[in-house]
């Protein structure tokens, strides 16, 4: 999967960002600028996991963590295993 530099959610546009978090985060997300940062020391596979997990925490604020972690997990795993995730 080619991870985006931008991606609208909500109808606002994020900036995508790889970064060295250094603080063992995968990954976390700012509403104010809109961006969504991604631990570029991960691999790929949990770059790809993370940029589900913050989608899903924009989408439902809500949401406890442990579910938007299953979910992001579960349902990368779901679009890798059937060739959903393109290159």
């Amino acid at each position: 999967m080619k991870i985006p530099k931008k991606v609208k959610i909500k109808g606002i546009e994020f900036d995508v960002k790889f970064e060295d978090l250094g603080d063992g985060a995968f990954g976390d997300f700012n509403e104010l600028p809109p961006k969504i940062r991604i631990n570029s020391k991960a691999s790929k596979d949990f770059q790809e996991i993370t940029f589900f997990h913050e989608v899903l925490h924009i989408l439902r604020t809500a949401s406890k963590e442990q579910w938007i972690k299953e979910f992001a997990r579960d349902l990368w795993q779901v679009l890798k295993d059937n060739k959903l995730l393109k290159e």
